[in-house]
């Protein structure tokens, strides 16, 4: 080897020695790395560090990490007022349950609490025979309602929703005989009554002691005859029919004597003609009929005599006959006749200008005759009749109708005619003489989407299909949130009236139980 090589082969040597790549630091990882937020979310770094943004119904925690908000706890839930809340993680749902009159065929009709598909009895009031609950009214987390034993006879009592809960309030007429009470009516934090056949006014606090007479009589003697109660904010409204001095006028009170007041002598002649039912809550007012010399017509109240006035002459020429009156949302809508149209829909925010026609359902002096109302989504439906008979028909609120099918309805004499929305769909009932009687139908608000739901009485037999909903707007029933299956009850020819539960499809709608084995009731829910 020359030197020359040697020489060349130190240096080089020594060049790659001396421009060797330092190691690279090992690698220290993301902050994120093990945090998986408890499963319940997503890690991301946030200036350097680990931070979680949490799934719907979590918020971030310590560590970092995602916890369940507890809906329930914190009282953010939207269920109903009496409703229990059960916290899911993530989430919440609204558990809802009933109170009302079942008969399992060995204690007669007594009070059961319905949840999650199981009746509890709560009590056997009358051994042997039936307490014929009724008249259910929520009083806080409690319901008040009135039954009969052979001992107290008819007389008001309280539940918890358990059987040790539940008892005699108050025997208002001592011993065996029945003080009656009726209209049980929430107002607050107490349920005024009437009480021996109309003549009294009462009012409870859910305790015995604080269920006290408010008032017996009318101005100029006799018995104060309040019916058609009715919550106006914190008050009372009534009609009263035993006024010798005014006749039938609306009345209202604060649970004393000394603020139970006439509100209006709307017609000083005679009376403007009070009715039950008549009162329809909106906000804090309450919209009636009333008569004066104008006629029939539209009427509005605060509970104060300031504040009850003439809402709006619907007809100039007479009578507008004011019926129907349904709350939607924050607004009453109606049936009335403006003497030029028939008895067609309306609606009504409270004010003069705001009480207007919906539609023109049957144009024509003729007039629609609506009987019912409902709201499903953004569209107002209606149980009406046109030139070809009746039907269901959808309005927009811009005086659009749409003919969605035609169907019969029932009349007084066979079943009652209403019209219930629920969870998405429209349940109401309707008859075909020509192959079924009064039965189910359901609507998801398209033409094609409004069928019978199942013929429950073959031929042409009647079901008369009775929701749970309107049960405990009449009191026969106390329903706290909206149950998932829709609860109705319905007569077939071998099991009697039970209680039933429909998803809208035929399959799906089946017979609860039949609570009362064979042809024998189980259920009661018309007033």
């Amino acid at each position: 080897m020359t030197r020359s090589v040697f020489l060349a082969g130190i240096l080089g040597s020594l060049l790659t020695a001396g421009c060797a790549k330092p190691s690279a630091p090992p690698e220290t990882g993301s902050p994120c790395d093990g945090v998986d937020c408890s499963g319940n979310g997503s890690c991301s770094v946030v200036e350097g560090a680990a931070s979680c943004t949490c799934n719907p119904g979590f918020r971030a925690g310590a560590g970092p990490s995602c916890v369940d908000i507890d809906e329930c706890a914190e009282r953010t839930d939207t269920c109903q007022v009496h409703a229990d809340c059960v916290n899911t993680s993530p989430g919440y749902r609204c558990s809802a349950f009933a109170v009302l009159a079942l008969d399992d065929g060995s204690h007669g009709l007594e009070p059961y609490l319905l949840r999650d598909g199981v009746a509890t009895l709560l009590a056997d009031i009358n051994p042997g025979g039936s307490s014929n609950p009724i008249g259910f009214a929520w009083l806080g987390e409690k319901v008040v309602f009135t039954a009969y034993d052979a001992a107290h006879g008819t007389e008001l009592w309280i539940t918890d929703g358990t059987p040790a809960g539940t008892k005699l309030l108050k025997d208002i007429e001592p011993g065996a005989a029945s003080s009656n009470p009726s209209y049980l009516t929430s107002v607050g934090d107490r349920v005024f009554f009437d009480a021996f056949g109309d003549q009294q006014l009462w009012v409870t606090d859910g305790t015995e002691a604080g269920t006290v007479l408010v008032q017996a009589t009318a101005p100029g003697g006799g018995h104060l005859y309040a019916y058609g109660l009715a919550r106006c904010g914190a008050r009372i409204c009534f009609f009263s029919a035993g006024d010798t001095v005014h006749g039938t006028e609306p009345w209202a009170s604060d649970g004393t004597a000394a603020g139970t007041q006439l509100l209006l002598d709307i017609a000083p002649s005679g009376g403007s003609i009070g009715c039950n039912g008549c009162f329809t809550s909106l906000g804090e007012k309450m919209v009636f009929p009333a008569e004066d010399a104008q006629g029939l017509q539209l009427w509005i109240t605060d509970g104060t005599p300031a504040g009850t006035k003439l809402l709006k002459v619907i007809n100039p020429s007479g009578n507008s006959y004011p019926n129907t009156l349904t709350l939607i949302g924050d607004r009453i809508y109606f049936s009335a006749d403006d003497g030029r149209s028939g008895s067609e829909p309306w609606v009504t925010d409270g004010t003069e200008a705001g009480t207007v026609r919906l539609a023109d359902l049957n144009p024509g002096a003729q007039g629609s005759t609506p009987q019912a109302f409902a709201r499903l989504g953004d569209k107002i439906y209606a149980l009406a009749s046109d030139a070809s008979g009746s039907a269901l028909f959808a309005l927009d609120g811009a005086g659009q109708a749409t003919k969605l099918k035609a169907v019969g309805l029932p009349n007084k004499r066979r079943g009652q005619v209403w019209l219930t929305p629920h969870r998405g769909k429209l349940f109401f009932s309707g008859v075909d003489d020509a192959s079924t009687g009064i039965e189910l139908y359901v609507s998801d608000g398209t033409e094609k989407g409004t069928t019978l739901a199942k013929d429950i009485a073959p031929g042409t037999a009647d079901s008369k299909p009775l929701p749970l909903e309107l049960a405990a707007s009449w009191g026969t029933a106390a329903l706290a949130e909206t149950f998932d299956g829709f609860y109705f009850g319905a007569t077939d020819p071998t099991d009697g009236y039970e209680l039933w539960l429909s998803d809208g499809t035929a399959v799906g709608t089946r017979r609860w139980a039949d609570f009362n084995p064979g042809p024998g009731d189980g259920l009661a829910l018309l007033p």
